[in-house]
């Protein structure tokens, strides 16, 4: 697993280096905390089932639907 920390400005008040982050790669997610206006992120992975795979192929990128997801690792 790997991860790292750093600061950044915020996209909600633009404060400088005010907002902290972090981020992983195992699973992959992000967080982060602004210390001057409060705004907060969270994003982690998940797994989209076939029918809203095909929903997303066809409706959005208008390609042949799949019969079955592709296995990972």
């Amino acid at each position: 697993m790997s991860s790292h920390s750093y600061s950044t400005g915020c996209w909600k008040c633009g404060s400088e280096d005010s907002m902290m982050m972090s981020e992983s790669n195992r699973p992959p997610s992000m967080c982060g905390e602004c210390i001057a206006c409060g705004y907060s992120i969270f994003t982690n992975d998940c797994q989209m089932t076939l029918a809203e795979v095909n929903e997303l192929r066809v409706d959005t990128y208008e390609l042949e639907p799949l019969e079955k997801l592709k296995g990972g690792k």
